[in-house]
């Protein structure tokens, strides 16, 4: 360990500038080209050009993209009768999501640098709980997960069936081959199994002041993300940990964090900075999500919302949150059932926080243009949790600290077999097939603390996606466009992170005359105090 730590020390020059030039070249690996940037925001607006495929080393790191494919006919522990969950269907038991895919991204070194190789390395040799838990105490890794299609199957939104009469026929061999040809088209298109949702980046970070490397990093990657631009699509920021402060070019400032959320609607263009605000903490935490506009809605004006505790005066208030008392449960490999019930007053809590949507009676603040719901959701060890869904929606849940259970009918359908449990580990994302009305969660009693996660759901689009850098548009001629429209200064004029805020308004006003025509944002009912 202390010769990988005193290398990695030695190396770290190197690595900042190798990593630059990384992403600074995938940056301009556009259809469009798109001027210098710093290369933090490079990061955090091209990685959806950095992304691994299953079972590839990453670039930057040298952590898998590992998947594991459920079929329907799988299942991962014991596959006996449970109890029904309470639910509004009288006639039938619901039916129950199906797993697809138990996916983990690769998770890259990042504030710092030297806290997130020693995390990797740790991952790497083994000791893969250890590296759980050390990144959640000091941080240093970034794990953008990205949904957006890969180059060629941009259009395809579903698995096309395996053709058995041309090949032989129903044999053990053929269903294992149509098994991993679904495996492959699904990874290589996620995004038919999360539509609208095209991203979702997790950010676990450290600043700290005696830290010996954060001056030299800080000579690269600014702390935060300066001003860059954005059109097409919504960002959901959620921050569990520390603040975050946003400056955009509608002259609207927001300082928010401790677990608010804003949610940022680009429409035909905006440019905004995110900056880590070190008054109220260093230790960082958060999720940012990229969700798709429908093509009849990508050219609306910009705006803000911002749920959560906080002192801006635009917010809309406390997040909607429930504890639930559920009855304690086991599962176990050798139990006789899945859900096993305890004795009488042995009760759990599952707290969920609802960011958008609606759960348990509660209706999300934030508001959306299609549906859709992000739930957060804590869950003490040996408790269970059900939510239903329509049927026609996708949904997926990351485990941001695990492990959990979803239980899954191994037959397939609504009585097609015993239901089962299919196990989701830390930092792992499960993408569910849609068709399902019902999503059963447990966690389980040897889970240490209990499981924690967000849930994704959301009436998929089923348009194409052409993604080039900060733009999501249908057609790749559109970015060219939007492109054209911010040099023109139709998004506002760029300015220094380092501006106080009277020089960022004074840049604000300038902008707004300059190239406020056509399409410069506004609108969305946010104060401007400019």
């Amino acid at each position: 360990m202390a010769a990988f730590v005193l290398t990695s020390c030695c190396c770290l020059p190197f690595l900042l500038c190798a990593s630059q030039a990384f992403l600074l070249s995938h940056y301009h690996n556009t259809p469009v080209a798109l001027p210098p940037v710093p290369a933090s925001v490079a990061l955090k607006l091209l990685v959806g050009t950095a992304r691994t495929t299953a079972g590839a080393r990453s670039v930057l790191s040298p952590n898998k993209f590992t998947t594991r494919h459920w079929s329907s006919s799988s299942s991962s522990s014991s596959t006996s009768t449970s109890t029904s969950p309470s639910s509004s269907f009288d006639d039938k038991p619901p039916s129950l999501r199906q797993i697809a895919l138990v996916s983990k991204f690769a998770r890259l070194p990042f504030w710092p640098i030297w806290h997130g190789l020693i995390i990797m390395f740790l991952d790497q040799i083994g000791f893969r709980e250890l590296s759980q838990s050390l990144e959640a105490t000091i941080g240093g890794r970034v794990a953008p997960m990205i949904y957006m299609p890969k180059p060629g199957v941009g259009e395809r939104s579903e698995v096309e069936a395996f053709d058995f009469s041309t090949a032989g026929g129903f044999t053990e061999a053929n269903k294992k081959k149509m098994e991993q040809e679904e495996k492959e088209m699904l990874s290589a298109n996620l995004l038919a199994l999360t539509d609208p949702f095209l991203m979702n980046v997790h950010h676990r970070h450290s600043f700290l002041k005696l830290d010996p490397f954060r001056w030299l990093q800080a000579l690269i990657f600014p702390e935060g993300f300066p001003a860059h631009p954005h059109a097409g699509f919504n960002t959901l920021t959620y921050v569990l940990k520390g603040q975050m402060k946003h400056r955009d070019s509608m002259g609207v400032k927001q300082v928010y964090g401790n677990g608010a959320a804003q949610f940022l609607t680009a429409g035909n263009g905006v440019l905004h900075e995110e900056m880590w605000e070190f008054s109220k903490g260093r230790d960082m935490e958060l999720f940012q999500i990229w969700i798709n506009l429908p093509r009849r809605h990508k050219d609306i004006d910009p705006s803000l919302q911002l749920v959560g505790d906080t002192d801006n005066h635009d917010g809309k208030g406390p997040i909607p949150e429930i504890t639930i008392l559920s009855p304690s449960s086991s599962s176990s490999t050798s139990s006789s059932s899945v859900f096993s019930a305890s004795p009488r007053g042995a009760e759990k809590k599952v707290t969920v926080r609802v960011l958008m949507g609606e759960a348990h009676g509660l209706q999300g603040k934030l508001e959306s243009l299609t549906p859709m719901t992000v739930l957060h959701v804590s869950m003490d060890s040996g408790s269970s949790w059900a939510f239903p869904l329509p049927s026609h929606h996708t949904c997926h849940i990351y485990a941001r600290k695990g492990p959990l259970d979803v239980l899954v009918d191994a037959g397939g359908g609504r009585d097609g077999g015993k239901p089962g449990l299919v196990r989701v580990e830390t930092h792992e994302t499960a993408f569910m097939k849609t068709g399902g009305e019902l999503l059963q969660v447990h966690s389980p009693l040897d889970g240490k603390g209990g499981s924690d996660f967000l849930v994704l759901a959301g009436e998929p689009l089923r348009e194409p996606v052409a993604a080039s850098g900060p733009w999501v548009f249908n057609e790749a001629s559109e970015a060219t466009r939007a492109y054209a429209r911010y040099q023109t200064g139709a998004f506002g004029l760029p300015w220094e992170h380092t501006l106080d805020d009277e020089a960022w308004r004074d840049v604000c006003r300038v902008g707004r005359r300059g190239g406020g025509g056509e399409g410069g944002g506004g609108g969305g009912g946010i104060t401007r105090d400019l």
